[in-house]
């Protein structure tokens, strides 16, 4: 409902020919720019995509077995399964946990680290973002290169932060991946997201508030 308010204009409506999932494209009122809509019939959930940078989609084609979308600029592109590319530039995984309240809704934590493990497919730079509170702006930012994310060359990665805002009701991770400095982008792959775990201890005090709020 949201996308549909900012992108009126439904263009096209495709099955994938080889996942289970309906493809809708729709478009800005004024053409320059539009999203595709992802319904997974299987899973029953959806999702948008932002294609070439959010490029419109004017139609969508299969033909043959293959998905084939002609863009705004005029281009006739066909998906393909062995890239992970989009149009050539890397396609960022952004991955954001729920917040953890190991102290209750009042109570209060204090953590002192996280870690994010996974596997790596592809090289690629990763960045832990930590959200305390219910804060939309992170509190702490931290880029790992490519270099320093791997344990081993191909297979396990793991990186790990130490917070420096520990006190909090709150905390929640964001992990994204990004074009590899001074790797090969390869396919485009990156990583795959096994699992984040927290060093957390909980406080015997409520969550802090300002003095105005407390008698």
């Amino acid at each position: 409902i949201d996308t549909l308010a900012s992108y009126p204009t439904v263009t096209s409506a495709v099955l994938h020919p080889t996942e289970t999932v309906a493809l809708f494209t729709c478009t800005s009122s004024d053409g320059t720019a539009g999203r595709r809509l992802v319904f997974d019939y299987r899973l029953n959930r959806w999702s948008v995509d932002s294609i070439g940078d959010g490029l419109p989609v004017l139609s969508q084609a299969v033909c043959n077995g293959n998905l084939y979308l002609l863009l705004g600029d005029g281009r006739v592109v066909r998906e393909d399964s062995t890239t992970h590319l989009d149009l050539g530039d890397w396609v960022t995984m952004r991955v954001k946990f729920a917040p953890e309240r190991l102290a209750g809704l009042l109570g209060y934590q204090r953590v002192w680290k996280c870690a994010v493990i996974g596997d790596r497919v592809t090289d690629h730079d990763l960045t832990v973002r930590m959200y305390g509170d219910d804060r939309t702006t992170p509190d702490q930012t931290r880029s790992f290169p490519s270099a320093t994310t791997a344990l081993t060359a191909t297979g396990s990665e793991l990186v790990q932060l130490r917070l420096k805002r520990q006190l909090c009701s709150s905390i929640a991770v964001e992990v994204a991946d990004y074009t590899p400095t001074g790797g090969t982008v390869g396919t485009g792959a990156g990583p795959t997201i096994s699992g984040m775990a927290i060093e957390v201890g909980v406080e015997s005090d409520q969550q802090r508030v300002p003095a105005t709020r407390r008698v």
